[in-house]
């Protein structure tokens, strides 16, 4: 197997386990679907992004950030051949401004730690702030909201689906 295959065999675990933990009437369970998907959209971009590499088309492959939305310059962009006219083009029409906003969504969701004296941000995973200062659990019912479920269920679902298209291309 190589490395761009067991992103992609990992990114879709991520996706089956999302939707097995999603479900819509338990609220409470939003954050560990949101996490599953957050992850399945890293991995399988992280799979494109490498299989590109290894074929010398870019620069660069991934790296340990587990935020992604900064590669997708790098995946609509890269220089075009005639052989990578197509794979550009499917890209460039996957990479909607509507799916780099999703993407960029799921990115501000990824737990981190704050910065000394600032508030800790709502993440899928840690406890975080309000603008007030007191604290909330991913895990409580009105962290993540139904509309935000939707956005991020669809674009995990379309970018697995459609990225382990392209990488078996």
């Amino acid at each position: 197997m190589t490395l761009p295959q067991a992103w992609m065999q990992q990114a879709e675990s991520d996706f089956r386990t999302a939707q097995r933990v999603d479900i819509g009437e338990d609220a409470r369970s939003r954050c560990q679907a949101v996490s599953k998907y957050q992850q399945c959209v890293e991995k399988s971009i992280k799979a494109v992004l490498d299989k590109l590499f290894s074929a010398g088309l870019i620069g660069a492959g991934s790296d340990r950030s587990h935020k992604v939305a900064r590669y997708l310059t790098v995946l609509t962009g890269f220089p075009t051949t005639k052989e990578s006219s197509d794979l550009l083009k499917q890209l460039r029409r996957l990479f909607t401004r509507s799916v780099a906003e999703e993407i960029r969504l799921l990115d501000s969701l990824v737990p981190e730690y704050p910065a000394s004296g600032a508030f800790a941000k709502r993440n899928h995973e840690y406890p975080f702030q309000d603008a007030t200062g007191d604290w909330h659990a991913p895990s409580e019912e009105n962290a993540f909201t139904v509309g935000e479920m939707k956005r991020v269920r669809s674009c995990a679902g379309r970018l697995v689906r459609r990225l382990r298209q392209i990488l078996n291309a």
